[in-house]
């Protein structure tokens, strides 16, 4: 949807029929925090999926990705308007601001750019990854 031009778009964050395991949830509100459109949505009747539903570590990792994209709103908001005049993507392949660096055109999934400023690298894998190995191309940062 975003490469069509519509930039408004994101997922059920936790998924909306079924019922997700905490690892799952937690690293999926990391990443939704960056999506244009967030919301963890699920089906009448589903378990709860909000961070108030899980404890300790992975409660608070959900509360502080909400609380970074609130941080990032000004940026977002910039970056749609920019979009809405010129064109664009909210989500970019990181070859699309780096064309010249040979390993953005490699993983993709883990090499995003919101605007020309915003780097995005998200942990995906269901298993407890803790860390991620990204690429930062050449230039100021």
């Amino acid at each position: 949807m975003n490469l069509l031009g519509m930039n408004f778009v994101g997922s059920d964050i936790c998924g909306f029929i079924g019922e997700t395991n905490e690892n799952l949830c937690q690293k999926w509100t990391t990443l939704g925090a960056f999506y244009p459109f967030a919301r963890n949505h699920n089906a009448i009747g589903q378990p709860s999926q909000e961070p108030y539903a899980y404890e300790g570590e992975v409660r608070n990792n959900m509360i502080n990705a909400i609380r970074m994209r609130y941080t990032l709103l000004r940026y977002y908001y910039t970056q749609m308007y920019i979009n809405s005049i010129e064109g664009g993507m909210f989500w970019q392949p990181l070859f699309f601001q780096f064309p010249d660096e040979p390993k953005a055109y490699t993983d993709l999934e883990r090499n995003i750019m919101i605007g020309p400023a915003l780097k995005l690298s998200a942990v995906i894998e269901e298993k407890d990854h803790t860390s991620q190995k990204f690429l930062f191309p050449k230039g100021v940062w």
